[in-house]
């Protein structure tokens, strides 16, 4: 195998299915437009000025909200009343996230970071991590942020997010302890230790899918 390089989003759809990783990569197939597209996106984005601010030790405040939401909300193919839903989904989902996580922004390392992977034999994953943050342990967690309009099977985000792991110690030079799926909608994380077995075998994963 020689230069094969991958995106998460790739291997996403292969590991979902991989009839339909051949529509989409090799075919060029575009899904049907959905109305609320670009809400998850607009979401992902103010997250991340929050998220850059507070490493510059700008911390957001919730009366910041409604500002945020005018700035990164684009969702071009909605039709007004759906719009409006969304702009409240969106200050209801970002408010919840700042009250909630304000006391932890001074903890984060990394946001929006690029990763790339090199596994051997010119096979290479390139993806970007939503957000690293220290522990009062001085052990490090990934955290991937999803909402209901970025859902995916459990197993593809478990291999997501332990093929950002190798990413972090490919950056770091050290291993993270622990992965996080942050449920947006309810405003809860699922953590979880990093699994030395599972790694292994998203390695192994990944080459076979190159």
């Amino acid at each position: 195998i020689a230069n094969v390089t991958l995106t998460f989003s790739d291997l996403k759809y292969f590991f979902e299915c991989p009839y339909q990783f051949k529509l989409r990569i090799l075919y060029g197939f575009n899904v049907p437009i959905h109305e609320a597209l670009g809400y998850g996106k607009s979401l992902h984005y103010a997250l991340a000025e929050v998220h850059a601010r507070a490493i510059r030790g700008d911390v957001a405040d919730v009366s910041e909200v409604p500002a945020l939401v005018e700035r990164h909300m684009h969702t071009p193919y909605a039709y007004p009343d759906l719009r409006r839903t969304l702009e409240e989904s969106a200050e209801r989902v970002l408010r919840a996230y700042i009250e909630k996580n304000r006391a932890l922004f001074s903890k984060i390392e990394f946001s929006e970071k690029q990763i790339e992977i090199s596994l051997g034999d010119g096979v290479n994953v390139n993806g970007r991590i939503d957000l690293v943050r220290r522990l009062d342990t001085q052990e490090t967690t990934i955290v991937d942020l999803k909402s209901n309009d970025r859902t995916q099977r459990e197993h593809v985000t478990e291999t997501q997010l332990h093929i950002y792991a190798l990413g972090y110690d490919d950056l770091t030079g050290r291993r993270p302890d622990y992965v996080e799926i942050y449920d947006l909608d309810k405003t809860q994380g699922k953590p979880r230790s990093i699994d030395d077995e599972f790694l292994h075998e998203v390695k192994t994963q990944v080459r076979e899918a190159a």
